[in-house]
């Protein structure tokens, strides 16, 4: 749906096929409105539960943990909220890019906050990497986590836009079992395929489902001697006492969506349950 890739969507083809797992495009009802135009709608669907059901995908286990923001990220999140909702109200239709602007250097106190460093440590006994992919924000987390795994005898390598040249050979190795893990920014949430990847620990992630279900899709591939996934993820919590349950509510929406087909569903919303009913959630 994006304006470089409409060009090859010519009018010539007489029979179109068009498969996707996300074909709507969020935040863009125009690409969107074009691609399904384009190929007449959509046909048929097949739900990831029942792909899993039906031995096309494999099953996978769903973990949470929930990391704080410290008092200061939390102050500088609520100060960016008090000048977006200032804009908000001032009613002038030319201030939407300084809301975005603001909105996206708020998601960044999100991605990177201090604590999820602190926890990989913790994850990683839990469960131990053999074929995972850790998704990073920024390339300066990336690079502490990579450094914290080595530490650790992890065989780890980067994964984002710097090694563009080296990528098939990081690719291989990685399939091959010379790897234990890959980090990457960005540049592992789609067109890559590696049936043998196992783990996904989601360190930073956007608000766009799109993405978190390409990341997900990853390593639900079926592979020989793979029985099943671990999806890992991390929800950022206000300090206790903080009244603003908004950070919280718009993360709950990726761990819902996450939850819902994972093998194991009711100990994921149990444990949330207990751990988030300070919020009132």
């Amino acid at each position: 749906g994006s304006q470089q890739y409409r060009r090859i969507l010519r009018d010539d083809f007489t029979y179109r096929l068009g498969l996707s797992a996300t074909p709507i495009r969020p935040h863009d009802e125009e690409g969107t409105e074009f691609v399904l135009d384009y190929f007449g709608n959509i046909v048929y669907e097949l739900g990831l539960e029942r792909a899993i059901k039906l031995g096309i995908l494999c099953e996978y286990e769903y973990y949470v943990y929930v990391v704080t923001l410290t008092d200061a990220e939390n102050e500088e999140y609520q100060r960016l909220t008090k000048k977006i909702i200032k804009l908000l109200r001032s009613g002038n239709d030319k201030v939407s890019g300084s809301i975005n602007r603001l909105a996206i250097k708020r998601s960044r106190i999100i991605k990177s906050a201090n604590d999820k460093i602190t926890i990989l440590d913790r994850i990683i006994q839990d469960h131990p990497l053999t074929k995972g992919m850790i998704y990073c924000y920024p390339t300066r987390q990336a690079d502490i986590v990579c450094h914290r795994l080595s530490q650790q005898g992890i065989r780890v390598a980067r994964f984002t836009s710097q090694e563009k040249e080296q990528r098939p050979q990081i690719l291989n190795d990685f399939s091959q079992g010379r790897l234990d893990a890959l980090v990457a920014v960005k540049c592992l949430d789609e067109g890559v395929n590696i049936p043998a990847a196992r783990e996904a620990i989601i360190l930073a992630s956007d608000t766009s489902e799109r993405q978190f279900i390409q990341r997900r899709g990853r390593i639900l591939r079926k592979a020989p001697g793979k029985d099943g996934a671990t999806l890992i993820d991390i929800l950022v919590v206000p300090p206790i006492g903080d009244e603003q349950v908004k950070l919280i509510s718009s993360e709950v929406k990726r761990i819902k969506h996450f939850a819902k087909t994972a093998s194991n569903k009711a100990s994921v919303i149990t444990k949330l349950g207990d751990e988030l009913s300070h919020y009132g959630i």
